[in-house]
């Protein structure tokens, strides 16, 4: 549904491949499971569901390094040598193609929508934040998203930096 919506309103999808790499098994074992893990960085998705997309190393998270980086999108394989998710495997043009953009994007980090509510707060890394910051938190983003729907150039495409997970309630309501 969110890859619907993207594609409708022009947001670019801007995935993350080297974690299927680096953390995929931790993901599959553990915090995700194989299910959820297997749609990480959707990429055969979103060329499916017409939503154009970058792909990054998130240095430095992990090593910058194009090759590697179209290397994670086009085998989808973990540090283990398991495959997470082939169906969302993608060729070689196609990733060269998601690290090749022309500058036809806005990049929107999702600094932009958090720091809004962030500067205003004493937050120091360490004290627990509020616990209705997240809630504040969204509603900038649907603010960002409504000013784009109604007001943008609709030639224009966005590239969000922050994921999004399907069926979960609070990332549902951030679109709304």
């Amino acid at each position: 549904a969110q890859l619907r919506r993207m594609a409708r309103i022009g947001i670019c999808a801007n995935f993350f491949t080297n974690h299927l790499w680096f953390w995929g098994d931790q993901h599959h074992d553990i915090t995700l499971g194989p299910e959820r893990a297997s749609r990480m960085n959707g990429c055969a998705s979103a060329i499916a569901a017409g939503v154009d997309f970058t792909i990054h190393s998130d240095a430095p998270v992990t090593p910058i390094g194009q090759l590697h980086t179209m290397w994670c999108a086009v085998n989808r394989v973990t540090v283990s040598g398991r495959v997470l998710g082939p169906e969302e495997r993608i060729t070689a043009e196609q990733a060269l193609r998601a690290l090749a953009f022309d500058g036809r994007f806005v990049v929107i980090d999702n600094h932009h929508t958090a720091n809004v509510i962030f500067a205003v707060l004493d937050v120091d890394g360490v004290t627990p934040l509020p616990p209705t910051v997240w809630s504040r938190v969204q509603e900038v983003r649907s603010a960002l998203l409504r000013t784009i729907e109604e007001l943008s150039p609709p030639s224009w495409t966005f590239v969000f930096t922050n994921v999004l997970i399907d069926g979960d309630p609070d990332d549902h309501a951030s679109l709304l």
